[in-house]
């Protein structure tokens, strides 16, 4: 796996700057950093998890560092998938979310 120190020197070498002459190791390190920020935010870490669930309950904690749900298939285990699709319901055409609801998408 690549270090951020190794990173920042291919970096400083696609810039001609390869003995750190012009940007220090710590401003190379600093733009990686911020570039590996900025490629997470357009292509987040995709993982898929299995929650058990029973009646009645409607609130279940999520795991550490969860930032949204893209999917939910429900019932599990069906052939094609059945998911759960997430619909926004805007109201007078603003950004602000009113009313949501789940639809089943048949996959």
């Amino acid at each position: 796996m690549t270090t951020l120190a190794q990173l920042a020197d291919r970096a400083q070498s696609a810039l001609s700057d390869a003995a750190a002459g012009t940007w220090s190791q710590a401003t190379a390190e600093e733009w990686c950093n911020e570039a590996l920020r900025d490629y997470s935010l357009h292509f987040p870490r995709e993982i898929e998890a299995t929650q058990a669930t029973s009646a009645n309950d409607r609130k279940y904690d999520l795991p550490a560092g969860f930032q949204a749900m893209l999917t939910v298939e429900y019932p599990s285990g069906n052939d094609p998938p059945d998911y759960l699709v997430r619909c926004d319901q805007r109201r007078g055409g603003g950004t602000q979310l009113h009313n949501s609801r789940w639809a089943t998408v048949r996959g």
